[in-house]
């Protein structure tokens, strides 16, 4: 008996051993397999990482040169574009808008420009200012700044007259450091740099940490000396050819990664450096979870052992109540593993801050911590995501108002034509008086869920399509009218294109579009086009859905003759630009109307105004109005700047409703409004503000405190008082100063 024993334990032993070795040459091959899948994804996520960086400062560029080209267009009519008035807009522009412009500079023709600062700088020796007068806008490359020592970067566009010649150049100045901002993102607490260069090698940027990745003042001579994975000579090559290009460089004994990619400014590309230690720091943390896991394992192995031996000592009774217990154990295991399967993120309502207790930056680029959350998290997506982004904003902070505990949200996220679906759960918590102070929610990706995967198919075919840059993409015989070939889909064709054109615009073009794609998509327009020696043109228009709805669509045409047989053909690519065309009128829409209130804001207000006050009949009189609101601090403080805001809103939406389509409504800033009727006569004037001081009696009430709210108005009338919007206003001012004195809730007229 004693002898069987003694080998059912050696045997035993023996297993355990066996199962030792197999478990170790396991976790080896599991570990290399790990750290090569960590290199991989390094190559991945810096593609990532790039692509979003050089969007981003793609986009601030062309977001200042949107703002810029406004400013130009308001110069248009200036006699004295250096005058202190200008100055003192070009200055509130700086302090209101949200873009990266240190400085502005206006100059005329000959290069005597006068700065926001209010230094005067000759600048006729500058390629920015010489690229101005050609009408072209234009980067700079790094320059010496006149003003103080340090480089600077130049915008510049060109200010045209009433006869579209140009008169002189806007300019404004940004730091390098600006690009700073957008071009960091963090991996494991390590800092991943982008960094910008142009075509010699040359940083545009300033660098961070340079220590840790680059020497000398060069890439490309870095790259040289370094010896680089890929050839400075190929490098360059693929460059050239708009193709981004991944390679190492070892230096200090650490290898280096860089995914150098092209910018669409100033032939910049962008370079994006990743330290082997933050591939090693995950890879050794493998390293450490597979130590500790076979650890575990043969812990594990070792009370298996222990517990098989107590088994055959126990009786039957307390070997199910082990049996049970193993098996609460699991479910309890089981359930905690499912319920962390995902990103876990809190959120600050107070703050308005966020933190992500999972690694997000590996997996969306977006940072682990992030002040003014609703406003940067925006930034941080791809425009074609942010729509659905927007809906689940607005059901959060809609359930966070209804004091709802929970919030549950399924959204579909489009990356590199590919779709992936997310399931959000939050729960909300609120203080004593129920106002939320902390929401806490897990994203779990659910892409894989079978009963999703037919519709993530057509959803993700669908999005395929519309992220498609070129729709279609013809060969067309413009001498014998006909579509040759359809080069998207590589396939030969013979249709009348006369035909397809006529059916087309009838039935896929905007009414108050088709006339213009006749004009120059028509072969008779472009057989004249090509006679006068235009070979490359576009038009823009909206292209009709089966829905009857439209989007923004361009046609594309190069013409060019067939060297064989001397036929006129025409290439011709149409391109989705809808979002492209919807962000610029987006963009004039901002620079015209207030934010809040969508009336005039106080730059479109003052300019809309004025130029009616230059066609002003001298013998008919124009009433200008300024009307501020009575106790409006006092709603404020009472009931809060949403409901203050309410009542900008609703103040707003009655002057517009009171007043003719042709009068000027605007809000010059706070609960300031400016009011000009033209051709009013003043016996009616008593009626008219009457009227509308007994509409702006407004009342408001929220969790049991009220306030109420009126307005006082200051008269002035022109050409009376003034022919320009600041003699009228200063007039108005001073009689509004009157009412507001006395007995507010009434009108006064300028009275001299």
């Amino acid at each position: 008996m004693k002898e069987e024993k003694r080998y059912k334990v050696l045997g035993i032993i023996l297993a355990l051993i066996a199962i030792f070795i197999l478990l170790k040459v396991f976790l080896w091959d599991f570990e290399e397999s790990i750290e090569n899948a960590e290199r991989r994804n390094t190559a991945v996520f810096m593609k990532d990482v790039a692509v979003q960086g050089t969007a981003i400062i793609e986009d601030r560029v062309d977001f200042s040169f949107s703002i810029m080209r406004n400013i130009s267009e308001l110069l248009k009519d200036e006699e004295n574009m250096q005058s202190d008035r200008i100055m003192d807009y070009l200055r509130s522009v700086l302090e209101n808008e949200c873009f990266d412009v240190l400085r502005f500079g206006v100059s005329g023709k000959d290069g005597k420009s006068i700065v926001t600062n209010g230094k005067a700088v000759d600048i006729s020796n500058r390629e920015f200012f010489q690229e101005g007068l050609k009408g072209n806008e234009f980067v700079s490359g790094l320059q010496e700044s006149k003003l103080e020592d340090k480089d600077i970067i130049f915008l510049s566009v060109p200010i045209f007259d009433v006869d579209n010649q140009v008169k002189g150049v806007l300019y404004g100045v940004i730091e390098p450091s600006s690009f700073e901002i957008y071009t960091n993102t963090k991996l494991n607490d390590e800092l991943s740099q982008i960094q910008i260069i142009d075509t010699t090698g040359e940083y545009v940027t300033s660098l961070k940490n340079k220590e840790s990745f680059l020497e000398g003042s060069n890439f490309f001579k870095t790259l040289e000396n370094k010896s680089s994975s890929v050839s400075v000579e190929e490098i360059k090559k693929q460059l050239n050819n708009g193709e981004a290009v991944y390679t190492t460089v070892k230096i200090d004994e650490q290898r280096v990664y860089f995914y150098i990619t092209p910018l669409r400014i100033n032939e910049w590309y962008t370079v994006t450096a990743i330290n082997e230690s933050v591939v090693n720091q995950k890879v050794h943390f493998v390293q450490e979870t597979t130590v500790i896991l076979t650890v575990k394992i043969i812990f594990t192995i070792f009370v298996f052992v222990i517990i098989f031996f107590v088994i055959l000592l126990l009786e039957k009774r307390k070997i199910e109540r082990m049996n049970e217990e193993l098996s609460l154990r699991d479910n309890i295991f089981q359930v905690a593993v499912a319920e962390v399967d995902g990103f876990v993120f809190v959120y600050d309502t107070v703050r308005d801050q966020v933190h992500f207790m999972n690694n997000s930056d590996e997996k969306w680029g977006i940072p682990k911590s992030m002040k003014h959350a609703s406003e940067m998290l925006l930034s941080y997506i791809s425009p074609i995501n942010k729509e659905v982004i927007t809906e689940f904003a607005n059901l959060f902070y809609s359930d966070l108002e209804e004091k709802k505990d929970k919030t549950e949200f399924r959204m579909m996220i489009y990356r590199e034509e590919q779709v992936a679906c997310y399931e959000i759960k939050i729960t909300h918590f609120y203080d004593a008086k129920k106002k939320p102070y902390q929401s806490i929610g897990m994203i779990y990706d659910v892409t894989e869920a079978n009963e999703k995967e037919i519709l993530l198919k057509k959803e993700a075919k669908i999005r395929s399509i519309a992220m498609s840059d070129v729709i279609y993409f013809y060969e067309i015989d413009i001498i014998h009218d006909k579509i040759v070939k359809d080069i998207e889909n590589n396939q030969e064709m013979n249709y009348a294109y006369s035909d397809i054109l006529a059916k087309f615009v009838q039935y896929g073009v905007a009414e108050e579009d088709k006339e213009r794609v006749i004009e120059h998509c028509s072969l008779e327009s472009m057989r004249a086009s090509y006679r006068q020696g235009v070979t490359d043109f576009t038009v823009e228009y909206r292209r009709l859905q089966e829905d009857g709805s439209a989007y923004w669509a361009m046609n594309e045409i190069h013409l060019e003759e067939d060297s064989d047989t001397g036929v006129l053909l025409a290439f011709m690519a149409v391109r989705d630009i809808d979002t492209k065309k919807k962000r610029e009128l987006y963009l004039e829409k901002q620079a015209v109307f207030d934010t809040l209130t969508q009336i005039y804001n106080r730059n479109a207000g003052v300019r809309k105004i004025n130029q009616k006050l230059d066609k002003l009949d001298e013998d008919i009189s124009s009433i200008f109005m300024i009307l501020d609101l009575d106790f409006f601090k006092q709603l404020n403080d009472t009931l809060g700047h949403v409901i203050g805001d309410k009542a900008l809103i609703d103040v707003a939406s009655i002057l517009k409703k009171h007043f003719r389509s042709d009068d000027v409504v605007c809000r010059l800033g706070g609960d300031e409004f400016v009011v000009f009727l033209q051709r009013c006569p003043l016996d009616a004037l008593d009626k008219i503000i009457g009227s509308l001081l007994r509409k702006l009696e407004l009342h408001y009430e929220k969790d049991g405190l009220s306030a109420d709210i009126s307005a006082s108005v200051g008269v002035s009338i022109a050409p009376i008082h003034g022919q320009t919007f600041d003699k009228l206003y200063e007039k108005a001012d001073i009689a509004l100063y009157n009412v507001k004195k006395t007995t507010r809730n009434t009108y006064a007229i300028y009275n001299e």
